[in-house]
């Protein structure tokens, strides 16, 4: 499936997904444009599962998830490409808000945001695995990502990813960093 310059006023510049146990694969996201969240896609429901999809210059013109907003638990992106996508306000390619959800084997490029270049994760317990992260910009903070809660990035390399106020990675919370390379900014309250 192709998704190519669609616009959506509210959210789902191209995707606007309600329910729950359903899969998005093999499909292709480019140049779509949203007012308020998800330029490519917004989720709403638990056990949703993304995969082997392309996310290419989609945009979130006045809020969050350039490529991809998510509000659902127990929700799944593998293998996936985010590249130079753009949020005004958060998460560059995707804002993610449930907890227990998995990003594995994806790559991120070129991706902006004020907040979370690449990814802005506003719940607990995410894992982010055998991930790479180039080339992100947020504009205050986490060039690459921000996590709200505790998290585990694991297996993760991160390249050039910067902000004005700190580098790839921005945490409020407890993070778990086993393997991978790059620059980590922690901030505990």
């Amino acid at each position: 499936c192709n998704f190519i310059n669609n616009t959506a006023r509210g959210d789902g510049g191209a995707v606007y997904w309600n329910g729950y146990n359903g899969s998005v694969a093999d499909c292709t996201f480019t140049k779509n444009f949203v007012d308020n969240n998800g330029g490519g896609l917004c989720w709403y429901g638990a056990n949703g599962r993304v995969k082997e999809s392309t996310f290419t210059n989609n945009t979130a013109n006045l809020l969050d998830g350039g490529a991809v907003i998510w509000f659902g638990i127990n929700g799944t992106i593998t293998d996936s490409t985010f590249t130079k996508n753009n949020a005004v306000n958060n998460g560059g390619a995707i804002y993610w808000w449930g907890a227990n959800c998995n990003l594995t084997q994806s790559t991120l490029i070129g991706n902006t945001a004020n907040w979370g270049g690449a990814i802005y994760w506003n719940a607990n317990n995410p894992h982010i695995i055998s991930s790479t992260f180039i080339n992100n910009t947020a504009r205050y903070n986490g060039g690459a990502i921000i996590l709200n809660f505790k998290g585990f990035i694991i297996n993760c390399s991160f390249v050039n990813s910067k902000s004005t106020n700190s580098n790839g990675i921005y945490t409020y919370n407890d993070l778990n960093f086993n393997g991978g390379n790059g620059i980590v900014y922690i901030f505990v309250n």
